[in-house]
This record gives C-alpha cells, sequence and structure tokens, in this order.
C-alpha cells in the first residue's frame, strides 16, 4: 500500500535538494503550486506522466520517489 505522507516527503526531499521553490518546479512541469503542495502533503499523487517527468528531472528510480526502495 501507498503511503502517501512518505511519498510527499520524499517528494519534498528531492525538490530542496534540487534547489527548486515548489513555483519553479510547477512551472517545469506545466501544474499549479498548489498541485505541488498536494503531492508534498499527501493529499494526492502526480500522475505517471508526471511521475516519468519528476524521475528523469529528480535523476532517481521512479521507484525511489514512491518509497518502493
Amino acid at each position: 500500500m501507498l503511503d502517501l505522507i512518505k511519498i510527499g516527503e520524499t517528494l519534498k526531499t528531492y525538490r530542496i535538494n534540487k534547489g527548486l521553490s515548489q513555483e519553479a518546479l510547477a512551472d517545469k512541469l506545466f501544474v499549479s503550486h498548489q498541485a505541488i503542495s498536494r503531492w508534498e502533503t499527501g493529499k494526492s499523487l502526480p500522475n505517471l506522466e508526471t511521475l516519468a517527468a519528476l524521475s528523469k528531472l529528480y535523476e532517481a528510480p521512479l521507484e525511489s520517489l514512491l518509497c518502493f526502495d
């Protein structure tokens, strides 16, 4: 089962490590900064296409973003 809170914390950590604000990341992904906030607080998940883009941007396996390690 997916732990949305843990995934959100992981996504936030990756974003901060890349030196991106929520707004800057939102611009790169063509989503709202509110969407980024919802992901990082565990209220929702990015869709598969966006997860793939995050994986590429963060140079991290999809499994790591979804806390499957």
